[in-house]
């Protein structure tokens, strides 16, 4: 019988973008389905994550793959090591008795590159196997439902390795490449009062450079205590990134296209008053309206105004979806015409404003940009012309 990878025993599998990154986190070099067919005995589904396996070779060859599923297909076996001079790999074993098929037995293999998240991975295994019942078939769909259900139930959980700090994030929303800004390439926040950071705005990968939550992590844990209310220069991954120090413990980190002196020095001063406002609010706030913030830093260097008003429109941006306009029904003005750079159909919108949409829903309803938006509410609002509420 053949043993070349292409034989009829062997089929691979593609994940999306959005597993491959979580199943990395985990450190996973591969998951394997061996199912037993009658007539070609032993055959391998398999989706490679990662390089670095030693022990995926005995799955691309038919011998040593016989010998693999004799070992573990009847066993209580849920664990194998494998040592080599560089590294230890640890295998999470699932398996599962197919319905149609009693006598016949499916397993599941999860190859990670440590033992550091290998119980999580043993959880993650038995979901799989149980909600493909034993069959490869639409292997991937499985896999990729089942890590997402897993991230929605338990977020991935970061430890020091003397445990005096954990920390919880999320992977699940963060972009792959690009937040789509003309001057910032990324930004994650970081709050030791609650021990959760806030990566949704920080692309998995910038310049060609990876960026794994926990990896960020080990990178400024021994940095955090040097960080200040003044702007610091931290280093993730050799690329830089501008730090500060917020409120209630809150650090806020930013990663910029260009690094000129000029550019840093507008975006440095908006983005350490921008911070205090995403130290009070970020817990409440979906990542849209964060990446809103990061709109308004974006346009410092072709934008003038003063503090107050950065911090001003920083409260409203960081609140867009939980804000509504209301017209202030008592101004004699609502009856004069438009100023001059308003339209009369906005200005209208203006002084039609009843509390029912937030500043969200304004935005996408006139087709503007939610900064474009909060530029000109806050404009009304220091005039009198509307309210803000807080929605319910």
């Amino acid at each position: 019988m053949s043993e070349n990878w292409d034989d009829e025993k062997y089929m691979t599998i593609e994940l999306s973008s959005f597993t491959l990154p979580v199943l990395r986190d985990f450190g996973v070099y591969f998951i394997a389905m061996i199912e037993f067919d009658i007539f070609l005995g032993p055959v391998v589904t398999l989706t490679e994550i990662m390089q670095g396996s030693t022990f995926i070779s005995q799955l691309k060859n038919s011998r040593q793959l016989s010998e693999v599923y004799a070992g573990v297909a009847r066993t209580n076996l849920n664990e194998i090591t494998v040592d080599d001079k560089t590294k230890t790999e640890k295998i999470a074993v699932s398996r599962i008795t197919p319905d149609s098929e009693e006598d016949l037995v499916t397993v599941l293999l999860i190859s990670v590159n440590d033992d550091r998240y290998l119980d999580e991975v043993k959880k993650l295994g038995e979901i799989i196997i149980q909600k493909s019942g034993g069959s490869s078939e639409d292997l991937a769909n499985v896999i990729q439902t089942s890590i997402r259900n897993h991230i929605e139930a338990a977020k991935t959980t970061f430890e020091k390795k003397d445990e005096s700090l954990k920390l919880t994030f999320d992977n699940e929303n963060r972009p792959l490449k690009s937040l789509g800004l003309s001057n910032i390439n990324g930004f994650f926040l970081v709050d030791l009062k609650s021990k959760y950071c806030e990566f949704n705005n920080l692309p998995l990968w910038i310049d060609e450079v990876k960026f794994n939550a926990k990896d960020v992590l080990s990178s400024i844990e021994g940095q955090l205590k040097d960080i200040k209310n003044e702007i610091t220069t931290i280093f993730i991954n050799g690329i830089p990134f501008m730090a500060v120090k917020g409120r209630n413990d809150t650090f806020g980190f930013i990663c910029l296209k260009s690094t000129s002196i000029g550019h840093v020095s507008i975006i440095s001063k908006w983005f350490s008053i921008l911070v205090e406002a995403l130290s009070d609010e970020w817990k409440s706030a979906d990542r849209r309206e964060i990446l809103a913030v990061l709109t308004l830093i974006d346009e410092a260097g072709i934008r003038g105004t003063t503090p107050e008003r950065i911090r001003s429109l920083g409260n409203l941006l960081i609140r867009s979806m939980r804000i509504k306009p209301i017209v202030n029904y008592n101004l004699p003005e609502l009856n004069d015409p438009p100023p001059y750079f308003l339209s009369k159909s906005r200005w209208d919108d203006i002084i039609s404003f009843n509390g029912m949409m937030t500043i969200d829903e304004t935005a996408l309803s006139w087709m503007e940009s939610v900064l474009a938006t909060v530029l000109l509410l806050d404009w009304a609002r220091s005039r009198r012309l509307i309210f803000l509420l807080d929605k319910d």
